[in-house]
């Protein structure tokens, strides 16, 4: 980030035509800032200064010098922190063309209140020298603007780096609203890079700031060779010819004695939200032809690839309670990500289910954490090496048929905290897919002993599963069953005998009935439950035992229990007495039957057994 840029002379003049239109720190008034600038005495020149438009709602005069030797940018290098406002709170639009604005050569704090920087230009007569079409810093220097008002960065052009804003840091803060628009880096090779802000080491936006409709070959909007840390900030129709339409962020090499490379630490991108806020990325075209997303330019956040395992490097945070949505193709995130509070959502709707984040390259570093209380999902893909969920962290599920695909180069599985939340997304109610839907895919499950068991919990409600078949985790329906309760009597009802003795008991065994010449009475597996009697259960202690008083109690009333069967079959049934009463130890049968057939128009039914029946089987 050089520059060259030619300093041919302040305007001393002043026109009749531009009189009195800056005011310097409310005293006199002089033709434009670089006249008012030229004013200040060398001993006051790091003092704070104010410069003030009184008349003109517009300034075309800036890139002007009295030596009429073509357009020259104003030098604000020996100045402390200068504050810009428009004309009477207005807005004043200041114009210029073949050179930037201002440059600087030391740090820089400037304040911009109600004007519209307009068609300033880094054009420089070799190839490293158009950095900051508006305001350029020299190597190393930092840039501080506050804006206290509506100020707009509209049009302006830099060869190499920076449309509008270029230094090695930049910080844009204030009540805003800042907006960033039409401005452009771009020139033969991916080396034309933050098509409105280029912070080479670290860039820091807050407030009510947009980025609308700029461009460069990396980075359309903003471009970071190190840190960024964005607060509520937008971005609509932002381009670049490579990646990176929205945000580009690059590593800075370091290179050892050695030889060797390695790469800082600090390559993070910081995305935060505050409360009750929605920043949504769209992307702003399609495919004419197929109406799908460009795949890797389109208002999109990427980042270099670095074939490193380093814990701290390129990791993209999604920060504060508010909700982050991208529908756009973020496929060259080649980073960690960690969701560290509030939403983090990729596809809002059905329609944005082409929404990407994520490499599926095997990068090893792309590890995916979502922490407690904070929330990730969509009806996108989000890829990755692996996906953690940390205790009370949110999953929200949506019927996407793609969800999270782990299939990168880390371990590709998916970890579920017990205590973490399983929330839904807007689910079909009559369309619901027969065969469920996908919504991720990984090379194993991890957690407790059985990953899925307590979010499943969850799900019951909804009548909704998760299963899991390498490499397949699908959302389904459970299938719909009958709840089918045994009634048994307590005796014989023709001889009066009681059906068991002390302390045995009752069970039922189920199971598919036999087929064709089979001699079992059932045919697979049987499951068994255990009946309970109403009269003994009447005199069960806490600790579900029976006082040794009542220990030879007859049972009376009915025996009873009940059981799930899903819809759609027909089952054999089996009383069986049991040795011990809540036992499945049984010694014989004393009814049975096959006319157990489960019917969806009753979800709810009632088996009244007769003690001897089903003899003829």
């Amino acid at each position: 980030m050089r520059f060259c840029y030619f300093y041919l002379g302040l305007c001393l003049g002043v026109s009749s035509a531009w009189a009195s239109n800056v005011q310097l720190d409310s005293g006199n008034s002089y033709k434009n800032i670089r006249a008012a600038l030229d004013k200040i005495p060398a001993a006051n020149k790091t003092n704070p200064h104010t410069l003030k438009f009184v008349t003109a709602a517009v300034d075309d005069d800036e890139n002007n010098n009295s030596a009429g030797q073509g357009p020259s940018v104003v030098d604000i290098s020996d100045f402390g922190s200068l504050t810009i406002e428009g004309v009477n709170s207005g807005i004043t639009t200041i114009s210029g063309g073949g050179a930037s604005l201002f440059y600087s050569s030391s740090d820089k704090n400037l304040t911009l209140k109600g004007l519209t920087i307009q068609s300033f230009a880094s054009i420089n007569w070799t190839r490293s020298n158009g950095s900051g079409g508006a305001i350029g810093l020299a190597d190393g220097k930092s840039l501080t603007l506050n804006a206290t008002g509506p100020v707009t960065f509209d049009g302006h052009h830099a060869d190499s780096s920076g449309g509008a804003i270029s230094a090695s840091s930049v910080t844009i803060s204030g009540v805003g609203p800042v907006v960033f628009s039409n401005n452009n880096s771009t020139y033969s090779d991916a080396g034309a890079v933050g098509g409105a802000i280029a912070g080479f080491n670290t860039l820091n936006v807050s407030g009510d700031v947009t980025f609308t409709n700029n461009t460069a070959n990396k980075g359309g909007a903003i471009f970071s060779a190190a840190q960024i840390d964005l607060t509520d900030t937008h971005f609509t129709g932002n381009g670049a010819t490579y990646e990176g339409g929205a945000i580009y962020l690059a590593s800075q090499p370091i290179q050892h004695a050695n030889g060797q490379i390695t790469y800082s630490d600090n390559s993070n991108v910081n995305f935060t939200v505050t409360a009750g806020k929605k920043i949504t990325l769209n992307p702003d075209a399609r495919n004419s032809n197929t109406g799908a997303l460009r795949t890797s330019n389109n208002n999109d956040i990427a980042c270099a690839y670095i074939n490193d395992t380093g814990a701290t490097r390129r990791i993209f945070t999604k920060k504060g309670p508010g909700t982050l949505v991208l529908n756009t193709n973020n496929g060259n995130w080649r980073g960690r990500t960690v969701v560290e509070a509030g939403e983090f959502i990729i596809g809002v709707t059905s329609n944005n289910s082409d929404a990407v984040w994520g490499t599926k390259t095997s990068n090893p570093g792309t590890s995916i954490t979502v922490k407690a209380n904070a929330t990730i999902g969509g009806y996108g893909t989000i890829n990755g090496g692996s996906l953690t969920f940390e205790a009370d962290s949110i999953w929200r599920l949506f019927p996407t048929g793609s969800g999270f695909n782990l299939a990168g180069g880390g371990s590709g599985t998916i970890t579920f905290d017990a205590g973490m939340k399983v929330q839904l997304g807007t689910l079909p109610t009559d369309s619901f897919a027969p065969d469920g839907y996908i919504v991720a895919k990984c090379r194993g499950l991890t957690g407790s002993p059985d990953p899925l068991a307590p979010l499943n919990q969850q799900l019951d409600q909804y009548n909704l599963e998760l299963t899991y078949s390498y490499p397949e985790l699908g959302l389904k329906k459970k299938p719909k069953t009958n709840i089918f309760t045994f009634v048994v009597p307590a005796k014989y009802p023709d001889s009066g005998q009681w059906l068991t003795d002390y302390n045995q008991g009752l069970m039922i065994r189920y199971g598919a009935p036999r087929v064709g010449g089979n001699q079992n009475f059932f045919t697979g597996e049987t499951p068994e439950i255990a009946l309970k009697n109403d009269k003994l259960e009447s005199l069960l202690k806490a600790d579900n035992t029976i006082s040794s008083g009542d220990t030879t109690v007859t049972p009376s009333w009915s025996w009873i229990g009940s059981v799930a069967l899903p819809v759609g079959q027909t089952y054999a049934w089996q009383l069986r007495r049991t040795t011990n009463y809540g036992g499945l130890s049984s010694n014989g049968w004393i009814a049975q039957g096959t006319n157990l057939s489960t019917d969806p128009t009753h979800l709810n039914t009632i088996l009244q057994i007769t003690p001897g029946e089903g003899g003829e089987y």
